[in-house]
């Protein structure tokens, strides 16, 4: 797809961002309380680009959606992301963050810590001695949502193994949660491989209180021929065996973790996840993103005031999920600098989807 094409697909998405941008100008205009960018370009249209003096992200664009978009050295990191939590820290203090950095070294931890914004919480999916979490953690539901998406994945289609491998997950899991004691993905594994397992968790569990439709539907798929069993959610154990015996997997199964992302999202903390871009890291990225995304939801839900933000941040891994954003990127006039958009998400990403399938 060529630059103009690409930039006539895009017409609304602009037409949104400039409304923004020119909200934007009005504020610093206006003296309102904001990030204080500076000089910058308004990209409204991307072949008539417009100077900006004085450019202000009032508290409410703040909230919105963003992404900044730049080849390396054009500021994305040290001026948009850094820059954004310390304005935050001075907008909002109350709040917490959590960074995702996937670029492979502690530089920007270090600049954190530098300007004073040292981060409460610090996970690396490489580095031995950070803090410890238990991605089997919250309520079953959530845990079986989360697990498929890192251990099954998503498909347009169906197929028997992948209907029977989230099959297994709805009816073991339950009762892993249900016993007493703290349980993580290990004993999901030893229960799923192990022969006898399954029947000791289901009477453990039962002694535990479990409901009684949870026991009959993991008795049904137990009293199948193991060498069934494990056939057929054999794809499922061979990922699951990543985050059970390979290098950071003692991190990811703490029974006592240090890290529970439900309390620092209500205690308002922040987390740096050093998470260098490999297949593993992404999938515990997404294992995190799908837990922030359960408090999320239960802050929409229970809500009796307006929420403190609370704003996930992702330092080099817009490939990582989006194949077309060197496309966005060679399309925009930038001439070095880095571009910020922000914008309402839903809207744009419907909008994004469907013009650059073109």
């Amino acid at each position: 797809m060529s630059g103009s094409r690409l930039r006539a697909g895009l017409q609304p998405w602009w037409r949104v961002i400039g409304v923004q941008c020119r909200y934007r100008s009005s504020a610093a205009r206006s003296g309102r309380s904001g990030w204080v960018l500076g000089e910058a370009t308004e990209l409204s249209d991307p072949d008539r680009p417009r100077r900006v003096p004085a450019a202000v992200l009032s508290s409410n664009v703040l909230n919105l959606g963003m992404i900044a978009i730049g080849a390396p050295g054009s500021g994305k990191t040290d001026s948009v992301m850094l820059g954004y939590i310390n304005a935050l820290d001075r907008q909002s203090p109350r709040s917490g963050w959590a960074l995702f950095d996937g670029k492979g070294d502690i530089d920007t931890y270090r600049k954190c810590v530098g300007m004073r914004c040292a981060p409460d919480h610090f996970f690396s999916s490489e580095l031995p001695g950070s803090e410890s979490i238990n991605l089997l953690e919250g309520a079953s539901h959530d845990v079986v949502d989360r697990l498929s998406k890192i251990l099954i994945g998503t498909s347009d289609s169906t197929s028997f193994y992948m209907d029977e491998q989230r099959a297994v997950l709805a009816r073991m899991v339950p009762l892993l949660l249900r016993l007493p004691e703290a349980t993580n993905l290990r004993d999901l594994y030893v229960v799923l491989c192990m022969k006898d397992a399954g029947n000791e968790l289901r009477r453990r569990a039962r002694k535990s209180g479990a409901d009684p439709v949870e026991i009959t539907l993991a008795r049904q798929w137990l009293e199948q021929p193991f060498a069934t069993r494990v056939r057929n959610i054999s794809g499922l154990l061979n990922r699951l065996f990543v985050f059970v015996a390979g290098p950071g997997a003692d991190r990811l199964n703490v029974y006592d973790p240090d890290i529970r992302i439900s309390a620092i999202v209500s205690g308002r903390k922040s987390l740096f996840a050093h998470l260098p871009l490999t297949s593993f890291a992404r999938d515990v990225a997404i294992a995190l993103i799908e837990m922030f995304g359960v408090e999320a939801r239960r802050r929409q839900i229970e809500r009796t005031e307006a929420p403190v933000t609370y704003p996930l941040l992702f330092d080099d891994w817009g490939a990582f999920f989006s194949r077309r954003l060197r496309a966005i990127q060679r399309a925009l006039p930038l001439r070095g600098n880095a571009a910020v958009i922000w914008f309402p998400v839903a809207r744009t990403l419907a909008c994004d989807r469907s013009r650059l399938r073109r």
